[in-house]
C-alpha cells in the first residue's frame, strides 16, 4: 500500500512545477525510510494526515495543470488591461489638454518624433487611437471573465474531488 501523500507528492511535484515537494529530517510520511514534506500552492505545508486518501487520475493532473496555465494567464491579462486603461486615461488627458489649446498646430508625439499636426487633425488622431485602444481593452476583458469562469469551474471539480488537501487559492 502505497501512502496516501504520495499520491499527492507525483501529482503536485510531476504536474504543477510551482509547488515544491521535497526531502526533509522532520517528522511525517515515510517512504523507504525518508521523509516527505509537501508545499501546496499557496506555500502552506501540508502533513501526512491532511493528505488526501484519493488516487489521483490522469483527468485530475490534466485539470490541475489546466487551471495552472489559466491562473498564469489571467495575472497576465489582468496585467495588460491595466496598462491599456492606464493608455487610455493618458489619452483622455491629451485630449482635454488639446482642447484647452489655443494655436492653430500641436505637436504630436509618434514613436521618437513629434510631428507638427492642425488642431482638428491631431483631435481626430487621438479620438482614433483611444477608439483601438477601448476595443482592445473590451476584447481582454472578456478574455479575463472567460478565463475566470473557466478556472471556477475546474477550482469547484478539483475542490469536489481533493477537499482541502489542495490549496488553488492566490494569496
Amino acid at each position: 500500500h502505497v501512502h496516501p501523500l504520495l499520491h499527492v507528492k507525483n501529482l503536485v511535484w510531476s504536474v504543477c512545477g510551482p509547488v515544491l515537494c521535497s526531502e526533509s529530517l522532520g517528522s511525517g510520511a515515510r517512504s523507504r525510510g525518508r521523509t516527505l514534506l509537501l508545499v501546496d500552492m499557496a506555500g502552506q505545508m501540508v502533513r501526512p494526515q491532511d493528505a488526501p486518501d484519493v488516487d489521483v487520475r490522469e483527468e485530475d493532473q490534466r485539470r490541475i495543470c489546466s487551471f495552472g496555465n489559466m491562473n498564469e494567464k489571467v495575472k497576465e491579462v489582468r496585467s495588460d488591461i491595466k496598462g491599456l486603461k492606464d493608455a487610455i486615461e493618458r489619452m483622455d488627458d491629451a485630449s482635454t489638454e488639446l482642447m484647452m489649446n489655443e494655436g492653430d498646430h500641436v505637436k504630436v508625439m509618434i514613436g521618437d518624433a513629434f510631428l507638427s499636426f492642425s488642431e482638428e487633425s491631431a483631435t481626430e488622431y487621438l479620438e482614433k487611437q483611444q477608439e483601438k485602444l477601448q476595443a482592445e481593452l473590451d476584447d481582454l476583458l472578456a478574455q479575463e471573465k472567460d478565463l475566470v469562469t473557466k478556472m471556477k469551474d475546474l477550482k469547484d471539480i478539483l475542490y469536489e474531488r481533493f477537499g482541502t488537501s489542495i490549496n488553488l487559492e492566490d494569496k
